[in-house]
């Protein structure tokens, strides 16, 4: 019985590492995706910015 307590506890130990393995995996790709969340967010900002720069332009030429 002990012989098979020993096993089964290596078992686990095993799966165990495996999830906290996949885990940390996740993790740093979950950092991976947010930080080009950021990128794109500020991006986006950026653009609009832009935009609301141009848009009175565009209107003053087409009042000449």
């Amino acid at each position: 019985i002990g012989g098979m307590y020993e096993h089964e506890s290596i078992r686990l130990q095993r799966e165990v590492d495996e999830f906290t393995q996949r885990l940390e995996h996740e993790k740093s790709h979950l950092v991976i995706i947010e930080e080009q969340i950021k990128q794109v967010r500020s991006e986006l900002e950026e653009r609009s910015e832009n935009v609301k720069k141009l848009r009175p332009t565009q209107l003053q030429e087409k009042k000449t």
